[in-house]
């Protein structure tokens, strides 16, 4: 009967209660309809990710973009690394001039990643490799851009 129908109200009721209120929901109505911002997306591509080797316990990594993130959107913007079927999705942890993010790449098995951008959900065609290694080379400071400098000399300065 009737008072089976009034129980699936009740629930979702409350459902949409809760909905209303995620982060998810305000970003999308914030962003437009895809949740993403006309041109924002267009034209973006990774420029390149230096070091492009990280040793097994991870490490500090600068990715480049081609184009500048609005500020108001770096919230949105995260790193993905790809090597099917698993990815992992890192917040940057720095950026600088909205064209290079900085992250932080957690310890992870010796391999190629395929680095991708990703905008709130939705992930960037293009990728750029890089290339996990298990050997504790400290030899990297070569490849090492000024960029890549500064964040390192900041944290040292921190942790000091």
């Amino acid at each position: 009967g009737s008072d089976v129908g009034s129980v699936p109200s009740a629930w979702s009721k409350a459902t949409s209660n809760r909905t209303g209120k995620s982060s998810a929901s305000r970003l999308s109505s914030a962003t437009g309809a895809d949740g993403l911002i006309p041109g924002l997306v267009d034209g973006q591509r990774l420029s390149d990710v230096k070091p492009s080797r990280v040793p097994t316990r991870g490490g500090k990594v600068i990715v480049s973009l081609r184009k500048e993130v609005p500020q108001g959107y770096w919230d949105i913007v995260s790193v993905v690394l790809v090597k099917l079927p698993a990815s992992v999705t890192l917040k940057p942890t720095g950026i600088k001039k909205g064209r290079k993010l900085c992250i932080e790449v957690p310890p992870l098995s010796p391999d190629d990643y395929d680095v991708r951008l990703k905008f709130g959900e939705k992930i960037i065609h293009g990728s750029i490799s890089l290339t996990v290694r298990d050997d504790d080379d400290e030899d990297e400071d070569a490849e090492m851009d000024e960029d890549l400098q500064e964040v390192r000399e900041h944290f040292e300065s921190l942790a000091s």
